[in-house]
């Protein structure tokens, strides 16, 4: 996935005026470390949630230790719950709409583009990597469907590490490599081209609905 792509969509998001979950300001961009975002939704009006693991620098995170490792965990875990109340649904994202939705699914977009050995070089970065992963499991029935891009033989090592913990939630999804030819149109059978970043076959003026951070 293209490098801009972040900054994109944060461009988008502060264009459009939406918030962080804080409902304060979007901060500057740098401090977004582990975002993730709500690109649009699909064609059964579930929303699209795209998570770039592969930048996510859980190496360095692992290696600080402490406090921060907490608050990531906890970060996670704030993410689990919202998937779970139907935080992101579409007619939660609507003034004036009731606060929490009992049924409603996401689609989810993991995508593992920019993961390095040097991400996953140590012990406590290899766990706290499918620690994290493994708790989406606790959530796979609101999970529609899924896809994990940018597979690659190091990926493919840690989902394989990962699965169980979270085989079901695996069960969900489609996993592909890193040949976007191969799954931009399988996506684009499920999801409008209007909502989704070029990156992922969508629309070079795309806008994300709003973007999040872990902690």
């Amino acid at each position: 996935m293209a490098t801009a792509t972040l900054n994109e969509a944060l461009k988008g998001l502060v264009q459009s005026g939406n918030t962080v979950p804080s409902g304060e300001a979007v901060p500057d961009k740098n401090l977004l470390a582990f975002p993730y975002y709500v690109t649009g939704y699909d064609y059964e009006d579930r929303p699209v949630i795209v998570m770039e693991w592969g930048r996510w620098d859980i190496r360095t995170l692992a290696e600080k230790g402490g406090d921060r490792i907490t608050k990531f965990e906890k970060g996670i875990d704030e993410f689990v719950k919202r998937v779970k109340s139907g935080y992101f649904s579409k007619q939660s994202s609507e003034p004036n709409s009731a606060a929490e939705t009992d049924d409603a699914q996401i689609v989810v977009v993991i995508d593992f583009d920019g993961l390095s050995l040097r991400q996953l070089g140590t012990p406590a970065s290899v766990a706290l990597f499918v620690r994290s992963l493994g708790k989406l499991e606790k959530v796979y029935k609101e999970f529609a469907y899924g896809y994990l891009l940018n597979s690659t033989p190091l990926v493919d090592q840690v989902i394989n590490l990962a699965k169980p913990y979270m085989g079901k939630f695996l069960e969900r999804c489609e996993v592909y490599g890193t040949v976007s030819r191969t799954w931009i149109p399988k996506m684009l059978r499920k999801i409008p081209r209007s909502q989704l970043h070029s990156a992922y076959g969508g629309k070079k003026d795309f806008r994300p609905v709003a973007v999040y951070n872990i902690f």
